[in-house]
């Protein structure tokens, strides 16, 4: 099977995951499909609830595929997307304006709104798209939707803050993946919530604007930077010798780093190992197998690390992932 473009016009969610996987020839499992080994790995769920669905997302390609947003003619809906990891090169909105630049964060288009992005190879993307009917939303929240939101039938692109916290839940709700017996309400309740902080950011300040944007070439190296922290299960040494090896001045690399991703390297490495020791318990690793596999060889030291991180330690989390229940912070 040979796939390079995948193109869907803006609907129900469901019926778009659903089509998709028609397109790349996989099998739907109720409410998620499985990325086949032909074109890589990973998952897509989706759910449709009363005036709002959802598709999570989170993928990795063995070789560049572009993925088309089509013009829908659906009124009065807004399409919330949560970029969490991994970027798309470029964004083509309504055939004229181009966005060359990696953001963090959440965008808020309209299904008249044409996007297409070309997905890098061997990079984890994690998105989450909530498709809300506007009349729906403002009835929910008993709120009027500011003039920029008003006209749900335009194209529309902008992008706002997501804060880290708000990120961070988004995450481990990806990281927790399709199955639970309370995943599709778990899903409406965090999906609800990030939609209304949005709606709340641009109803407080009453506009939108975009993150720093910065050179090309630098949000290249940023994203290979990032690559190869999260494909070094030892650690990328030092700050110093990071920033050698991919040609950058070292207080540079810093600066964008934390203006890309929203946190020291350190940080984001620290974050990358415990997300990926969530994973590999979730998976049934033990807690030796999923400690040594990033890089600790005190287990003591990676419970408390994990800890930290999510409030629970990993044997507790193994303990209940194996009575069929999921531990989340």
């Amino acid at each position: 099977m040979s796939i390079d473009t995948i193109s869907y016009p803006v609907q129900d969610h469901l019926i778009v995951a659903k089509e998709i996987a028609d397109i790349i020839k996989t099998n739907w499992l109720g409410h998620y499909f499985l990325v086949p080994d032909t074109i890589g790995s990973g998952t897509v769920e989706a759910y449709s609830y009363e005036g709002f669905s959802v598709m999570l997302s989170k993928f990795r390609f063995n070789r560049e595929i572009n993925i088309g947003r089509l013009y829908s003619t659906i009124k009065d809906q807004l399409v919330f997307g949560y970029i969490l990891n991994g970027s798309t090169s470029s964004f083509v909105v309504g055939s004229a304006r181009r966005l060359n630049q990696l953001y963090y964060g959440a965008n808020v288009t309209t299904p008249s709104t044409v996007s297409h992005g070309m997905f890098k190879k061997n990079v984890w993307h994690e998105q989450i798209s909530v498709m809300v009917d506007k009349n729906w939303i403002e009835s929910y929240l008993q709120v009027d939707l500011p003039t920029i939101l008003q006209k749900p039938n335009k194209p529309l692109f902008i992008i706002t803050e997501l804060s880290f916290s708000l990120a961070n839940s988004l995450r481990y709700l990806i990281a927790e993946g399709p199955m639970g017996a309370f995943r599709k309400k778990e899903v409406h309740v965090k999906c609800l919530e990030a939609v209304m902080a949005t709606v709340k950011i641009i109803v407080e300040k009453g506009n939108v604007f975009n993150q720093k944007k910065y050179h090309p070439d630098d949000l290249g190296t940023i994203l290979r930077v990032a690559d190869h922290i999260k494909n070094s299960s030892e650690g990328y040494g030092s700050i110093q010798k990071l920033a050698a090896t991919f040609n950058i001045n070292k207080d540079k690399l810093q600066t964008i780093f934390k203006g890309v991703h929203g946190m020291t390297i350190s940080k984001y490495t620290a974050q990358h190992r415990m997300d990926h020791a969530y994973r590999l318990l979730l998976s049934g690793r033990s807690v030796s197998e999923a400690g040594r596999f990033i890089g600790y060889t005190n287990l003591s030291h990676f419970s408390r690390a994990f800890k930290k991180a999510y409030g629970f330690n990993p044997s507790q989390m193994a303990e209940a992932n194996q009575k069929g229940q999921i531990l989340s912070k």
